[in-house]
């Protein structure tokens, strides 16, 4: 990893990543004490069952990141690559947001804006005074995929002069097969990363012709139903003739590759 992070700054290679742009909203709060339930609006014949206090947090400092296929772009800025970001944002602030994110860390970034899909916003409540997280709010749309031959043209017209193509597939209708047909006639070497929606029930099949198939542990046990990292990377580098990462968290990950006899893997501790 700290050869490739050499290698991106030294020849400032040109990173393409496309996927679901998210924005991520981290709420950082002090505990209070829990309160007695007010009025609460219950649905008539809910079978909810009240709870008899609720907890209270007091918000004291809020920060806002690039999530998703931002992040992805966040983090091969930070690696010293010049990256370029497409992805789908709604007209609205959120919208705005990852654009001024975007300007600030300077990334380029063509964004496909619609007005039938909101911005996705993630937001984490955190104990500022602990690494608690207390809870996490998603508010998404899904509305299928673009399906615009213009957006495809695009996709290709940016990629056409990229060292490298990230595809950050979050399931939220961004990455298509036309998209992903799109980045393959551009005869460009891609990274898949691929979302849980995308392969439940499916095979890592529609990320074919790519050099990389990364999956996070969670999602590539619950698809593959192979119970070691190591198992589940191994399967997908000579499934698939690709390079093949399972990341693990904060232990880490394991990669392989292809036609290795003895496998071989590596687990990368990274700073954040």
């Amino acid at each position: 990893i700290l050869r490739v992070r050499d290698d991106l700054r030294r020849e400032t290679l040109r990173v393409v990543v496309i996927g679901d742009v998210m924005l991520d909203e981290w709420c950082y709060c002090e505990r209070r004490p829990p309160r007695p339930v007010e009025s609460i609006p219950w649905s008539r014949g809910s079978h909810t069952e009240i709870p008899d206090k609720l907890s209270v947090v007091r918000v004291r400092n809020k920060v806002h990141t690039l999530g998703g296929a931002g992040c992805v772009a966040a983090h091969a800025k930070a690696l010293g690559a010049d990256v370029t970001l497409l992805g789908l944002v709604g007209h609205d602030q959120p919208g705005e947001k990852c654009d001024q994110l975007c300007r600030d860390r300077s990334i380029r970034k063509q964004f496909w804006r619609t007005k039938h899909r909101p911005t996705t916003i993630k937001t984490r409540v955190l104990d500022r005074n602990g690494p608690d997280l207390i809870v996490r709010v998603d508010q998404e749309e899904t509305c299928g995929t673009i399906e615009d031959e213009a957006w495809y043209n695009t996709v290709k017209d940016y990629c056409r002069d990229a060292a490298m193509i990230c595809v950050a597939d979050y399931g939220k209708g961004t990455v298509d097969r036309l998209l992903l047909q799109a980045v393959r006639d551009t005869g460009k070497p891609f990274m898949a990363s691929p979302s849980i929606s995308s392969v439940w029930g499916v095979t890592f099949g529609r990320y074919y012709g790519a050099a990389w198939i990364k999956s996070n542990a969670y999602e590539a046990f619950t698809s593959l139903q192979i119970d070691s990292p190591e198992g589940a990377a191994d399967f997908i580098a000579n499934t698939y003739s690709c390079n093949a990462m399972i990341t693990l968290g904060k232990d880490g990950l394991v990669w392989t590759r292809p036609n290795v006899r003895e496998a071989w893997f590596e687990r990368s501790f990274l700073a954040a």
